[in-house]
């Protein structure tokens, strides 16, 4: 290849390259983020290039939500600390609102088994979970793990979901309370599996029947994240609650984007679920 060409085909290069980093960057509208404040950098794709993040200061939007929480940012919110801050409105695109969720330390299943196997062996079942149970909860947390300190609070069968639905809370943190499934194996035999939820069901102890009158977790017309999956995908959408709602009920949530209204199970502090 002749000097001449390659110079040639040099300088194309770097015009399409200065070309393409020069279009917008699309700013996500759900992030997660652990630090104590939200960056701009933060908002940006994991897809975004090196070239494309460069072009960002290192500019602060706003104080991170507690642990567990979620926060929304409106447009207006992040043009105006853009401003400040004398950044290129023109390279980004800023969504409508921004759901900002701070998941923290999350707990572990091996906490929540062990809460569980405390709640059984105080109502008097003494062989513990059955082998190869599995348990499905979302993804709840505090601001460090020396912090985790959960209980049982309630258990009742879900015939839906073929499972003993579990409440637990957090004591350490102010409505932490969420949602767990156990799905017993089918090898666990129909004699025990009888006993076990006759032991759970019946009897209920003093923190259960402190909990018959939640809280409410989610509320009329503030944001909250909604989680739509099945058993391969798992989708998190910023939405706003159409009612106020506790652990393990049912409200309708509504989705700005989309401008559809879903029926959620509330699982969390401002966090529900549904199928997709």
């Amino acid at each position: 290849m002749s000097r001449s060409l390659s110079k040639l085909l040099l300088f194309e290069f770097l015009i399409v390259t200065v070309s393409w980093c020069s279009e917008p960057v699309r700013l996500r509208d759900v992030v997660e983020v652990l630090n104590p404040k939200v960056m701009l950098s933060d908002l940006l794709s994991s897809y975004t290039p090196a070239e494309g993040k460069r072009r960002f200061p290192a500019m602060e939007i706003c104080d991170s939500p507690q642990p567990g929480g979620t926060r929304l940012l409106r447009r207006e919110q992040i043009v105006q600390r853009m401003r400040q801050s004398a950044a290129n409105l023109d390279a980004v695109i800023i969504p409508d609102t921004v759901m900002v969720r701070n998941p923290g330390v999350p707990i572990t299943e091996e906490l929540v088994r062990s809460a569980i196997s405390t709640f059984l062996l105080r109502r008097g079942w003494q062989s513990g979970l059955p082998k190869d149970s599995s348990l499905a909860f979302p993804r709840v947390g505090t601001a460090a793990e020396s912090a985790f300190q959960i209980e049982v609070t309630r258990a009742d069968w879900d015939s839906r979901q073929n499972a003993i639905d579990l409440h637990l809370r957090c004591l350490k943190r102010p409505g932490g309370s969420f949602l767990a499934y156990l799905y017993l194996p089918d090898s666990f035999p129909q004699a025990a599996r009888s006993d076990l939820l006759r032991t759970i069901l019946s009897n209920p102890t003093v923190a259960e029947r402190r909990s018959i009158r939640q809280p409410a977790l989610v509320t009329r017309g503030r944001p909250a994240t909604l989680i739509l999956q099945d058993a391969t995908t798992q989708i998190l959408l910023p939405v706003v609650c159409l009612q106020a709602g506790s652990l393990s009920q049912n409200v309708r949530v509504f989705d700005k984007m989309s401008r559809q209204v879903f029926e959620a199970e509330v699982v969390g502090r401002n966090l529900l679920r549904a199928g997709l």
